[in-house]
C-alpha cells in the first residue's frame, strides 16, 4: 500500500493538489482511496472542516468553531465523525 500524506500552511493549495492529484490517478485507471478536509465557509468566514472520502465523495463535519469534543485551536471535533467516515 502506497500513502500519501500532504501538510502545508493555510491556503497554500493542499487541497486543491490532493483533489487534482486524484482525477489524474483516476483517469490513469488507478484506484485511490482515502479521504481529504475541505473548508466550510460562512459569510466568507472559514467555520470548520468537513471530511471527504475518496472515492465516493461521502462528507460529514470534522471540525466546528465553538463545537463540543476535543479541541484545536479554536475547533470541536467530531470524533465518532471522523471514525465513521474514514475509517
Amino acid at each position: 500500500t502506497d500513502w500519501v500524506l500532504v501538510t502545508g500552511q493555510p491556503g497554500c493549495g493542499k487541497t486543491t493538489a490532493v483533489k487534482t492529484l486524484v482525477d489524474e490517478l483516476r483517469a490513469s485507471g488507478a484506484s485511490v482511496r482515502g479521504f481529504y478536509t475541505d473548508e466550510v465557509l460562512s459569510g466568507g468566514q472559514r467555520v470548520g472542516f468537513d471530511i471527504v472520502t475518496v472515492p465516493d465523495g461521502l462528507r460529514g463535519p470534522l471540525a466546528r468553531k465553538g463545537a463540543a469534543g476535543p479541541k484545536v485551536g479554536q475547533y470541536g471535533v467530531d470524533v465518532e465523525g471522523f471514525e465513521r467516515l474514514a475509517l
